[in-house]
């Protein structure tokens, strides 16, 4: 059984990893404010209070969606370096059988 590893897939996978985080990062900060902030639709009690459960949660969402960022762009990182580490096993392995 043989693993056959593309050093240049991994690395092409590392950039669309990139991508996602940044799409990731737009998607944050243009909702962070909007989801988190929502204004009472009146003045009464039941208002004031859904407005902050609701904004409190909204908080939580940008929480979890940085988390998220975060987690994901350190799996980008790991794909550029696992893509080097093949890269140099391959040129070692290639300069042994020369």
């Amino acid at each position: 059984m043989f693993l056959e590893v593309e050093p240049t897939a991994l690395t092409s996978a590392s950039l669309g990893v990139a991508g996602l985080v940044q799409q990731v990062t737009d998607a944050i900060t243009a909702t962070a404010v909007t989801v988190s902030a929502l204004p009472p639709a009146g003045v009464d009690d039941a208002s004031i209070v859904a407005s902050s459960v609701f904004g409190a949660h909204g908080a939580d969402f940008v929480g979890v969606g940085a988390q998220s960022q975060a987690m994901l762009g350190r799996a980008g990182v790991e794909l550029d370096v696992i893509a080097a580490e093949y890269a140099a096993a391959d040129a070692a392995n290639t300069a042994l059988l020369a």
